[in-house]
């Protein structure tokens, strides 16, 4: 038992140092798509950062940026790949733990199986898991996904410690909790103040559980005994309302009122893409078309006997498996939202579990030499149809749209946009954790609906004060919709004549020099010319011809440029040149418009349309429009 012990530390400790060492290799060296620009300037900052907020995230994060000497970003990052690669090493641990579960009756087996197969099948299996690329890509940017990549395994690990900790546990001591019992409940906890996904696990716990003690009022209050724990570990959502307390740059939600707390912890403004059935067909659609490659096919195979093996000799583990990996499918198979992929973690991670099992079963069948070779064949197969599906370590696309964009501004001018997907989120991180251009104030349009956000914008910005009764106007009628209240047509009509009326007020009042994106309403800036200016709208009186000077930007393609956001910021880059083209055209000047239409066109990744691979919740669709789009400028 000494040796499998050994050897499964030993087994851990590779798993993790070689996904760490991947990670590492792909990992973005500076900000990513959507979210990523928002989170790391949350976390330099200690900012409250969007719902949930992520609070444990916060603070390892800030702690990050103290203790890696480099820059703040490629800190942060860092961090994302070794939280990736420890969870990889406590997943192996996970795997072995449900190898050495099988009931006593079936223990024959496993006991006349060598000490080192049981190790060699659990680090497979972790090693397995984390070279898919719905695992893998979660280690190549700061994100709440790469903190849940560790504590997802952790906390299932440390359940199965509490229920054989507590399996033959003498009744007299059943009124206190174990420490298996504290450590699984507090783990929990800190789970929580990640990611609220945590919840996924919940249906298959509570059947393990209820399996296991039975229901009886003593098994209730072996329930009530795990509060303490899980209590304790929630604590860093006290960081939410500290800090929003503070006013940090970055303070989403002012949860300093016990509503506007709930609130964000809960995600309640994302609340109406959950449980949405009309997007299952795509979501799905996409898991189970891919899930060949994400394991190799190989690996799936041994999944698929793994799990045979596993009803086989323990029906509980095995329902306790299936109910995680169907409550996954149905939480993440109706949530309407296009970055769908981490969400699918724990079904990812039960099917490691049934692979490390087929692999423990084919040693145990035909040997350990052909199992090794069927093994290190998925992994390399895995590996090599992964890395260039993964690798951010050249994208740079985010950071140079976000500077492009600022750069030509002048000062102290004022953006209006709703690209968070592609530069606004950035540039968050740019302008308050980097001092690029803070002088110029970056709005999102569509956040000004949140009361906070306008508020906090205000503040920001004390010339917008001057248009204070339309301001007023619209906030007194944001309450009715916040309050929850019935809306009739006219009164949305009302709302949206409101809200122009008083962003057209702050445009027409705040002297600033005011811009917009291409995708903003025509109704703000309603009666201004606007005139295509590098990247933005200039929005200005003047009708006549406004010459500019012509900028080269920092530019280039990473390897997969079939993801939805690489497309969607080429095509943001094209449009804006051929909005040049068509202003210069206007004014007669054919040869500076022939000019930007072939920039235009220089922007062109080269996707074939009828070759982009299946995405989920309509991005495949998406992305063949973008293709097409360069196409026609051919």
């Amino acid at each position: 038992m000494m040796n499998e012990s050994r050897f499964l530390k030993i087994a851990s400790v590779i798993v993790c140092v070689v996904v760490t060492i991947l990670c590492l290799l792909t990992m973005n060296r500076t900000v990513g798509f959507i979210d990523s620009g928002e989170i790391a300037a949350a976390a330099a900052t200690l900012g409250v950062p969007h719902p949930t907020g992520y609070p444990l995230l916060m603070i390892l994060g800030h702690v990050a940026t103290l203790l890696i000497p480099v820059r703040d970003i490629l800190a942060l990052n860092i961090l994302g790949a070794l939280m990736t690669g420890a969870g990889a090493g406590v997943m192996t641990l996970l795997f072995a733990r449900f190898i050495t579960m099988i009931p006593s009756k079936h223990r024959d087996q496993r006991e006349a199986v060598p000490s080192l197969w049981i190790p060699l099948s659990a680090g497979f299996g972790g090693l397995l898991t984390s070279l898919t690329s719905v695992w893998w890509a979660q280690g190549t940017l700061f994100e709440a996904y790469a903190l849940h990549a560790l504590f997802l395994p952790l906390v299932m690990l440390t359940f199965l410690n509490y229920l054989e900790a507590d399996r033959d546990k003498e009744k007299g001591e059943a009124w206190k909790v174990s420490r298996a019992g504290f450590l699984f409940s507090f783990t929990l906890g800190l789970a929580f103040t990640n990611h609220m996904t945590t919840i996924i696990l919940a249906p298959a716990f509570l059947y393990v559980f209820f399996g296991q003690f039975g229901f009886s009022a003593g098994t209730f209050r072996r329930l009530i005994q795990l509060l303490p724990g899980f209590i304790i570990g929630l604590l860093p959502y006290l960081y939410l309302p500290i800090r929003a307390a503070a006013s940090p740059p970055f303070n989403w939600g002012g949860t300093t009122t016990l509503s506007r707390f709930l609130d964000h912890i809960t995600g309640q403004q994302f609340r109406e893409f959950m449980f949405d059935f009309s997007v299952t067909g795509d979501q799905l659609g996409w898991y189970f078309a891919t899930l060949p490659g994400e394991f190799a096919y190989i690996g799936l195979a041994l999944g698929l006997l793994g799990i045979v093996m596993l009803f086989r000799g323990s029906v509980r583990l095995g329902m306790f498996t299936s109910l995680l990996f169907l409550f996954c499918l149905f939480y993440s198979g109706t949530y309407a939202i296009k970055e769908i992929e981490p969400y699918f973690m724990t079904a990812t991670l039960v099917l490691g579990i049934w692979a490390a099992f087929g692999l423990l079963e084919v040693m145990r069948r035909f040997g350990q030499n052909l199992a090794i070779g069927i093994g290190t064949l998925a992994l390399l197969a895995s590996g090599l149809l992964h890395y260039g599906q993964v690798d951010q370590s050249d994208n740079t696309m985010v950071e140079d749209l976000a500077l492009n964009v600022l750069a030509p501004l002048p000062d102290n001018a004022v953006l209006f946009t709703t690209r968070w997907d592609i530069f606004l989120a950035a540039t968050m991180y740019f302008q308050h954790v980097e001092d690029i251009r803070p002088n110029v104030s970056v709005i999102n349009v569509n956040m000004l609906h949140d009361r906070v956000y306008l508020s906090q914008v205000i503040e920001a910005n004390p010339e917008f004060k001057r248009v204070t009764k339309p301001i007023r106007a619209f906030v007194n009628e944001r309450k009715h919709v916040d309050r929850g209240e019935r809306r009739s047509k006219k009164d949305s009509i009302e709302y949206g004549r409101l809200f122009y009326r008083m962003l057209n007020g702050i445009i027409n009042t705040n002297g600033r020099p005011t811009f917009v994106t291409g995708e903003i309403d025509p109704l703000v800036g309603y009666g201004w010319n606007k005139v295509p200016v590098n990247l933005s709208y200039a929005v200005i009186p003047d009708t006549g011809y406004i010459r500019v000077h012509e900028v080269d930007y920092r530019f280039s393609l990473p390897g997969n440029r079939t993801d939805p956001d690489v497309m969607s910021a080429v095509e943001f880059y094209a449009l804006a040149e051929l909005a040049r083209a068509e202003y210069e055209a206007k004014y007669g000047k054919t040869e500076a418009a022939e000019k930007y239409i072939e920039r235009a066109g220089g922007y062109d990744p080269g996707v074939d349309p009828d070759d982009i691979p299946i995405l989920p919740m309509g991005n495949q669709r998406y992305v063949r429009k973008k293709a097409r789009f360069f196409q026609s400028l051919q």
